[in-house]
């Protein structure tokens, strides 16, 4: 009886755990989803030779615009820019990460050039003050926009460091 009683507790267990991880699956997976498609984005803007900003708000603009008009859209439309903000964000942390690993001299004029963008992001919380309708995603689609700027800009950087 009680070796039945254990496979029972064993196999709630190993239902919970499953549960969970598929649940942090599907949470992530719009990240996973956006993360590639502004990854396709910048491939295909570069091969067609055009500047890849085209693809900063490729996520973020969708999901405003589709939330825009709802109740309580001003946190949604926030939480839209957060998300390909994290997603901007992650970029620009890889492609720091592999110019400190490639060259340190660069990379620490990049370490100076960052600790400059600091009151540079300060601007970004004015826009918490506007009215949402004139600005949707306020502080948030603000870093969204300047993260994805200098995201492209040290991927760009990376690049080349890693040519010469």
């Amino acid at each position: 009886m009680r070796a039945v009683k254990n496979s029972y507790l064993l196999a709630i267990v190993f239902l919970c755990l499953g549960f969970g991880l598929s649940i942090g699956f599907a949470a992530n997976q719009p990240v996973i989803d956006g993360q590639q498609k502004i990854h396709d984005c910048i491939i295909g803007a570069q091969q067609a030779g055009l500047y890849p900003g085209r693809c900063v708000g490729l996520i973020a603009d969708r999901c405003i615009n589709s939330a825009k008009d709802r109740d309580g859209a001003a946190d949604e439309v926030k939480q839209c820019a957060a998300r390909e903000l994290k997603i901007w964000t992650g970029r620009l942390d890889k492609s720091l990460a592999a110019i400190r690993r490639k060259n340190a001299d660069i990379s620490v004029m990049v370490a100076k050039a960052r600790k400059a963008w600091g009151p540079a992001d300060e601007l970004c919380s004015v826009f918490d003050r506007l009215d949402p309708d004139a600005a949707p995603g306020a502080a948030e689609y603000c870093r969204l926009q300047a993260t994805a700027t200098r995201a492209l800009l040290l991927e760009g950087l990376e690049q080349s460091v890693t040519e010469h």
